[in-house]
Parts: C-alpha cells; structure tokens; sequence
C-alpha cells in the first residue's frame, strides 16, 4: 500500500528551495564536491541537514512522515504557538549561507553586499556601531575598484596559509571575515523581529481569550440573575424588548452580541491599514487582532450602558426604544478602539522593523534624514577592511 503524500507547508517548501540553492552556492564556489571531512564542507553540510529535518524533511525533499515532531498531529499546536521548527529551520540556513562566505571572491561580496546592508538598516537603528561599521566596510567594497578576482582555488589557499606573501589573499581574509560577521549580525537582527511578532500574536491570542472568559461570565450573570445588571431604561426599555416586564435574562448576551458587531466593524478598518507579514513570521497577527477586538467591544458596550444607565456620563440621559440600546451597544462596541488602538499601534511599529525582501539599501541622504529623526549624529567610522 502506497503511504499517503503529506502536504508540505509554504514554510517547509521555502526551506526546502533555500537549502538546494545553498548546495548550488557551494558546488559553484568549491568545484569539485569536496571530502565530508572539509571544513568548508561541513560548516555548510551539517547545518543545511538539520535546517531540513527541522523543516520535517530529508536530504531529497520527501516528508519524513511519523519520525518528524513537525508531522506528529500532537505538536501541531505546540510547534505553532511556539514556532520552533521554523525558527530552527532558518536559523540553520542562515549559519550555512554565513559558511559559504569563506568562500567568497571579492566579486561575490559586492554582489551580497546591498542585500545584507538593507537588512541591517531595517533591523539595527542608525546609531547602532556594527551597522555604522557595515555601512563604511559595504561603502568601500561596492564602490570601490576590484584588484582582481580571485579562484576558489586561491581563497581556500589564503585560508589555508593566513595570506602570507599575498596582499590580495590577506586583504581579501579581512574583507570575507568583516562580512562573514556583518551578515551574521543582520540575520541574527531579523530572526529577532520575527520573534517578536510571535510574541505579539501569542499575547495577543491569551488577551482575547481571557476577555473572551470574561463576557462569558458577565453573560452568564446576566442569565441567573438578569436584575444585578440592569439595562433598561425609562419609559421602560430593554435591549431584549419594549414596554414594561423589567430586566430580563436576555438583555446582557443581546447587548454584548451588538458590542461584538461594533468590535467587528472596528476590527475590519483596523487590519486593511497593516501590511502583510513575510514568511516565516506568523501571517495571522492581524487575525489576532480582531480577536481581541470581538470581547472587547462587547466588555465596552455592556460597560458604557451601565455607565449611561447610573447617568455616570453627563448630558446622556435615559435611552427611549429598544433599538436606540442596541444602537448605543453597536457604537460603544466600535469605540473599543479607543482602548486598542495604542495595540494596533505596536503591532504596526513591529511589523514595520520586519525585513522585507523588496527593501533596498537607504542612500547617504536617506541616512542623513533618519539619523537627523532620532535627534543623535552618527559618529564617522573607519573601515577596517
């Protein structure tokens, strides 16, 4: 009987693509294949295998099936709210491709350089020394004139020998090393953005549910004992109906059911103002976000009548109908933005340091202008490559 395909995830296929091109980098930089004994090799080799086996998958790509925590349907949730697996997996990448740099020219250096600067500039603040320290070493790499490029051949030989007798050779070491540490310091930067929209998502999941928890115990007071927090109003009014009768055990879910409708509305122009996360950060903070805003709208509804009710607001006075209550509910649930808009505003300010393949290098004056936005100068740095 032929064993079911699992179905990867687009994080497990990003992985998969990105250590194949990472093997591809290594044959072009190092032909022939080399020993498993090489350095080289293994600084590369051991890492690609576990950033695939955190992905659930073997060396060719095929699932690992019941041998991988990633596939196991009781970690599911674990590895999800934790993000393990992923961050293993791309922290793994990472520390191949910072490998491959031992291997490169002077030509591949000015290729990655606008790429690992972009990074640091998104993650690192202007006045950060080691991103100061990158922006003068990239300078000088990518504008100025190449002294040759050298074979793979000849870098594991400058390796090898410490450059001795070879000025290209040991200027070359200096400049792989300087990039070696800069890129390992931009992808470190990254990888502690995504965890912190992570740890904003998971935050967020805890607070709903507990505001969750808490409308359904109003809810249910309301329904054992509909008098200990009325809602009606003269002439007699209910949220559940017109006329007299009093309180009843309706009227609280009714009232927090419009606030949810209000938090719902608020939540739908909350989330079209925030950018889309990239992969591998978890896509469903903005999710989240309106799952915090559902309870709350319906805790600030059910609030603000009891508020309106004991006449605590001046210049409101007794609601007339029942549809001027769930009205009131509707727009008291929608002013819960009022409260959790200062976490829209975190939420926003985090995703905007994560790093986004489309962005680029700042130029000198876009340098200038963010340093001048936080009120501190940039002191001048001397290369050291």
């Amino acid at each position: 009987m032929e064993t079911p395909r699992i179905r990867l995830a687009p994080w497990q296929q990003q992985v998969i693509a990105k250590a194949n091109f990472v093997e591809y980098e290594r044959d072009r930089l190092l032909p022939p294949r080399p020993k498993n004994d090489d350095p080289i090799y293994a600084a590369t080799d051991v890492p690609l295998r576990a950033a695939r086996e955190a992905a659930g998958v073997q060396v060719n790509g095929e699932p690992l099936h019941g041998r991988s925590r990633v596939g196991r349907p009781g970690n599911w949730l674990a590895n999800g709210w934790t993000g393990g697996p992923i961050k293993g997996a791309f922290v793994h990448l990472h520390l191949a491709l910072v490998g491959l740099v031992d291997l490169y020219t002077e030509d591949d250096i000015k290729a990655h350089s606008p790429g690992v600067l972009a990074r640091m500039q998104h993650c690192l603040a202007p006045t950060d020394r080691r991103r100061q320290e990158a922006e003068a070493l990239f300078g000088t790499v990518t504008s100025g004139a190449s002294t040759g490029t050298t074979s793979p051949q000849q870098i594991r030989g400058g390796l090898s020998s410490g450059g001795d007798g070879n000025g290209a050779a040991t200027e070359l070491c200096r400049q792989r090393a300087a990039f070696r540490e800069a890129m390992k310091i931009s992808y470190e930067a990254a990888d502690e953005q995504h965890a912190r929209v992570r740890s904003l998502r998971n935050t967020l999941i805890i607070a709903a549910a507990l505001l969750t928890a808490l409308v359904g115990v109003v809810c249910i007071v309301g329904l054992r004992f509909p008098d200990a927090i009325p809602l009606c109003f003269q002439p007699p009014a209910c949220p559940s109906t017109n006329g007299s009768g009093g309180p009843s055990p309706g009227d609280i879910p009714i009232v927090a059911l419009m606030g949810m409708l209000g938090g719902a509305m608020s939540a739908t122009f909350a989330i079209q103002r925030l950018r889309t996360t990239p992969a591998p950060i978890p896509n469903d903070l903005q999710v989240s976000l309106a799952l915090l805003k559902l309870p709350a709208g319906a805790l600030t509804a059910i609030g603000g009548l009891v508020l309106i009710h004991g006449q605590f607001i001046p210049g409101l006075t007794d609601l007339d109908s029942q549809g001027q209550i769930l009205a009131y509910a509707i727009v008291l649930g929608v002013a819960q933005q009022l409260v959790t808009r200062f976490v829209d505003q975190k939420a926003e300010d985090i995703l905007a340091a994560v790093p986004s393949k489309g962005r680029r290098p700042m130029s000198a004056q876009e340098l200038d202008t963010e340093t001048q936005a936080t009120g501190q100068e940039m002191p001048a740095v001397t290369s050291t490559a």
